[in-house]
């Protein structure tokens, strides 16, 4: 699978601006899974049933979704 380039012109994209992309990229996934990771622990040790688990997730990942796609500056105070 081959990336088109950024530009629109026949110059070569910035391959350190491109890396340090990637790097964002990762760390933020890395991070929602951290995030997921202890939402699971906290539900584990709850007496929840499994629909309640289930429900709580999606009611969760509804909230992360919101957040994210907000235009709110500082997303890590919510």
């Amino acid at each position: 699978m081959s990336v088109a380039p950024i530009k629109l012109t026949n110059e070569l994209n910035d391959i350190e601006l491109v890396s340090h992309f990637n790097n964002a990229r990762l760390s933020e996934r890395l991070m929602l899974l951290e995030r997921l990771e202890n939402k699971l622990a906290k539900l584990n040790q709850s007496v929840f049933s499994k629909e309640e688990v289930f429900k709580e997730l999606f009611r969760w990942i509804s909230e992360v979704k919101s957040v994210a796609n907000s235009p709110t500056e500082n997303k890590e105070a919510k």
